[in-house]
């Protein structure tokens, strides 16, 4: 394992799987560690803007980025193919390697899925779960128009084209960061990350997401202190997917915050932000 502490912000720890090196990221110093599981197609990375909004010594953030996502993490799928059966197993062995013993679980739009997942598979371990714009059945994405343009992509293996959308969206949003008050060379870096991004796993990835369903893994919430929160203008599988949920776990913290699903890194609001660190310190 290879540690390095980049100008102080976060530690990032390049974890050897299987001889492909998979980069994982520590910021924060508090108590309570908190897995977070990054939203499509982002460096784990993008979490780090919670410390916009709450203090560092207050929870311990750990994440990843997932292979062939925006990151530094090397291509575990075979064939440029993602699977999610590779993906648990790789997660799997980061819960272990990197010690984690109790924690929360953070996972955002991509990321509710391997959240519900391990919760299962971790039940004695993860204490609260926080579950952002959920999609954890892919039926109510299939009523969204954007999932056709993707069945064409895939089928015509145009998969550039995903690329360049997703690069556009960071331009968009870096000149954000920079009055923010990020670093440039932070900025630089995750466009960095950008380039390495594998077009294959990328469109797999989210094609795979709007094929599966994940609702089995919902009862096991009914067990454990959980929050779900989503954007006032989500778009309408999102939308369903809260009302669903709401149906099956009345028992959970609802919390929506202004926007869309990418509002909530890419502009956090800080009440909202601190909602959900009262929610796990709590």
């Amino acid at each position: 394992m290879k540690t390095a502490d980049l100008s102080g912000l976060y530690e990032q720890r390049l974890v050897d799987y299987n001889g492909y090196n998979i980069a994982t990221y520590r910021f924060g110093k508090g108590k309570q560690t908190v897995l977070c599981l990054p939203p499509f197609p982002h460096s784990g990375l993008a979490y780090i803007r919670f410390l916009e909004c709450i203090s560092p010594k207050e929870l311990s953030f750990v994440t990843l980025d997932i292979p062939g996502w925006i990151g530094n993490s090397q291509n575990i799928f075979e064939h440029k193919k993602f699977r999610y059966d590779r993906m648990m197993e790789l997660l799997d062995f980061l819960v272990e390697s990197l010690g984690l013993e109790t924690f929360t679980l953070m996972g955002y739009s991509f990321g509710t899925t391997l959240s519900v997942v391990l919760n299962e598979k971790y039940k004695e371990r993860v204490d609260k779960v926080v579950l952002i714009s959920p999609l954890l059945n892919g039926k109510n994405i299939h009523q969204d128009p954007g999932v056709e343009a993707l069945r064409l992509l895939r089928r015509y293996e145009l998969y550039p084209v995903a690329s360049l959308y997703t690069r556009v969206r960071f331009k968009q949003y870096s000149a954000d960061l920079i009055k923010k008050g990020y670093p440039q060379y932070l900025i630089d870096l995750y466009s960095q990350m950008l380039a390495t991004m594998s077009p294959h796993v990328e469109l797999d990835s989210i094609y795979e997401l709007f094929s599966s369903d994940f609702t089995k893994y919902i009862p096991p919430l009914k067990k454990k202190r959980t929050m779900i929160l989503y954007g006032n203008d989500d778009m309408p599988a999102i939308q369903n997917e809260v009302i669903q949920l709401q149906a099956l776990l009345p028992e959970a913290l609802y919390r929506m915050f202004p926007g869309r699903h990418e509002g909530f890194l890419l502009r956090p609001e800080p009440s909202v932000i601190n909602s959900v660190k009262e929610f796990i310190l709590g």
